[in-house]
């Protein structure tokens, strides 16, 4: 079972995890409440710049969790190659970008403060919230048909550190320092606009918040010196191997927990068109950034065969890596073909359960209806997972 919040792994059951979790929600949006993100007059001030709290106030959560990280990893206590960073696709983000911002312009409202206005009884925060859910459902329906999309120009796991060439600890003392400089040109912006506008400007930064800075800075600044001053890890790297996986195990992994999976496609022309493995892509698009990808995740390689010899790239990957025993070929021979070709092929000796569920995998990727080799028992029923929405917070 995938655990909802790793941080308490061992701690409690599993099937428990959601109440830290809920805690820290409701914590959550009650911090936002109080910041006053449950209110769109001050939501939409942000685009008029004569009240910069929304700025302030996010740009704060996101410097300090970055001198935290930074200080964390620094210090050893933190394995960064562990914290989940969801993989770029170009494409789909901009548009996916834009129609946000959109919707944010018109209601003032993003997601995650549209649920807190809800929950202070706001009519506008429900009827934004209402939208989110119609336009999830909607997305649910029509999923199918644009996945060719939003499955477009995968470029991996692209960071800042990564595409800057600097370390994170580095790049978060750069991120304080850039944050106290606008800050100081938000004040002056909220100055300007709201004696145009006629209206109140937004609180201006104290001497409690500048002195706020400088600690956040100096953790940063640590988290670049502590690397130069502790002891460094002298453990060797083990040599990385990639373990078979059967099409069948691949084809129910899929079924079970996509979202622990990075399914990567070595073909080079094959991997563009229909002929794939669902949620692959293709590796020239991530190769530049396989080493950034999350490793909690197992990466699953195929080339068309399975006699292709891996690239190097690919154990630059610091996780869990599988190759796809046989390539494409036998995962459309096994899933793809018909059931009792896929029984004479791999399952020569296996037991009824076993055919049963090459059958029911068959139904699941073909949506094809075929006969149980057993005349008297019905085929598993093998669920398809739901889908999940996501939102800004």
């Amino acid at each position: 079972m995938t655990h909802l919040f790793p941080i308490v792994n061992g701690m409690m059951p599993a099937v428990l995890e959601f109440l830290p979790v809920l805690l820290i929600g409701v914590l959550f949006g009650m911090a936002l409440e109080v910041s006053g993100f449950g209110n769109s007059r001050i939501l939409a001030s942000q685009f008029y710049f004569h009240d910069m709290r929304v700025f302030k106030v996010m740009f704060t959560s996101i410097i300090t969790a970055s001198a935290g990280v930074a200080i964390f990893k620094s210090l050893g206590l933190l394995d960064l190659d562990l914290v989940y960073v969801p993989s770029t696709f170009i494409v789909p983000h901009l548009v996916g970008g834009f129609i946000l911002g959109v919707g944010f312009m018109i209601s003032a409202y993003c997601p995650g403060t549209s649920i807190v206005a809800t929950a202070s009884g706001k009519i506008d925060g429900l009827l934004t919230f209402t939208g989110v859910i119609i336009g999830a459902v909607l997305f649910g329906m029509v999923e199918p048909s644009v996945k060719s999309f939003y499955m477009s120009t995968a470029k991996g796991v692209l960071t800042f550190p990564k595409l800057l060439g600097v370390s994170y600890a580095v790049l978060s003392a750069l991120l304080v320092a850039g944050a106290f400089l606008l800050f100081l040109g938000a004040d002056k912006l909220e100055t300007v606009f709201a004696g145009k506008l006629n209206m109140p400007e937004g609180e201006k930064m104290s001497g409690r918040a500048k002195k706020i800075f400088g600690a956040v800075f100096s953790i940063a600044v640590l988290a670049v010196i502590l690397p130069h001053v502790l002891p460094a890890d002298r453990q060797a790297d083990q040599v990385k191997q990639a373990t078979p996986i059967g099409p069948v195990e691949l084809a129910k992994m899929l079924i079970d927990n996509p979202r622990s999976l990075n399914v990567v496609d070595l073909r080079e022309k094959e991997c563009k068109g229909k002929e794939i493995i669902p949620q692959a892509v293709c590796y020239n698009d991530i190769k530049d950034n396989i080493e950034f990808m999350y490793k909690g995740n197992t990466l699953v390689v195929y080339s068309q065969n399975g006699k292709d010899p891996l690239p190097a790239g690919i154990f630059k990957f610091k996780g869990k890596i599988n190759v796809l025993a046989g390539g494409y070929d036998a995962w459309q021979a096994t899933v793809l073909g018909k059931p009792e070709a896929a029984y004479q092929a791999i399952l020569d000796h296996a037991d009824d359960n076993a055919k049963k569920m090459i059958v029911a995998i068959h139904d699941y990727y073909t949506t094809a209806k075929v006969a149980t080799p057993s005349a008297n028992k019905a085929p598993v029923n093998v669920m398809r997972p739901k889908m999940r929405s996501g939102g800004c917070q």
